[in-house]
């Protein structure tokens, strides 16, 4: 008869390494994307939209659309007509004025802006960033599973983290329609991910360490994709509801609120009229 913590302990390392395998299959996926779409950034989807925010903020023009820049420097592919009009009207009158435009939320092009600040302006290291990322949250995936049932969860953990590497919308894979995409799919993955974690370990221990990494990644989720705030008031009244200290749900709080009402203010500044966050859609809760 098998050993139920033998047979326990070796399934934990088998997912490990099943994930740690996807290390470089996921590098080698992200080149295999680049070198598929010519070292460019596709500009039929969102992707435009983030890679000019990124590449703007990169060059200190400000949170801003226009092409302000040389065109080069934005790496966008010319495979729909509003690229190849942008081309032929920086061909004709040169950079643009930067003029402000706050209608994608700000996470991923502050992502992206940061990834080729340290390694360089190159749509191949904002590729190589989100695999690793997928990575990442692969692992936080697996582990999550564990805090919430060490045997069944460890088992769950691992195939939803093996199923994200390999099925998840947004991510770099052969089969995907995103293939080498630059969207917020993965990264808003990741911050979820980074938030059940310690959220988690949060509620079993009541240490104010935990809930401050969790509030932060929760705040990077929304960051990226602000139509999750609503999940932050939600998980405030259930905060309330089981009866955690105050101070913990004050800290909760603000951690997520803050940073929107700074970009907010940010934002109406630079627009010159209120932007609450973004200018998405009527309700302000950004894609």
């Amino acid at each position: 008869m098998i050993n139920p913590y033998i047979f326990q302990r070796t399934m934990r390392i088998v997912i490990l390494c099943i994930i740690f395998a996807h290390i470089p299959l996921m590098w080698i996926r992200a080149d295999n994307a680049d070198r598929m779409l010519n070292n460019l950034v596709l500009t039929c989807c969102d992707d435009q939209d983030y890679q000019t925010l990124a590449i703007n903020l990169l060059f200190g023009k400000g949170y801003s659309q226009s092409i302000s820049v040389p065109f080069e420097a934005y790496h966008l592919a010319l495979d729909t007509i509003t690229t190849r009009s942008q081309k032929a009207t920086y061909e004709r009158i040169g950079v643009q004025s930067a003029v402000p435009g706050f209608y994608r939320p700000p996470g991923l092009p502050i992502l992206l802006a940061l990834t080729y600040t340290l390694i360089g302006n190159n749509p191949l290291n904002a590729r190589r960033m989100l695999a690793m990322q997928a990575v990442a949250t692969a692992f936080l995936l697996y582990f999550t599973g564990i805090a919430l049932n060490k045997r069944l969860g460890s088992i769950a953990g691992g195939f939803a983290a093996v199923y994200f590497l390999n099925f998840q919308p947004g991510l770099i894979q052969p089969l995907a329609v995103s293939y080498g995409a630059l969207t917020t799919e993965a990264p808003t993955a990741f911050w979820v991910a980074l938030f059940c974690l310690p959220f988690i370990s949060y509620l079993k221990s009541n240490r104010t360490a935990y809930l401050l990494i969790a509030a932060c990644a929760l705040a990077g989720a929304v960051f990226t994709r602000p139509n999750l705030l609503p999940a932050a008031i939600l998980l405030l009244v259930y905060l309330l509801i089981t009866r955690r200290r105050l101070a913990h749900c004050i800290l909760f709080i603000v951690i997520n609120v803050a940073p929107l009402i700074g970009w907010s203010l940010y934002a109406s500044k630079a627009a010159g009229q209120f932007v609450a966050f973004t200018t998405q859609s009527d309700s302000l809760f950004a894609e």
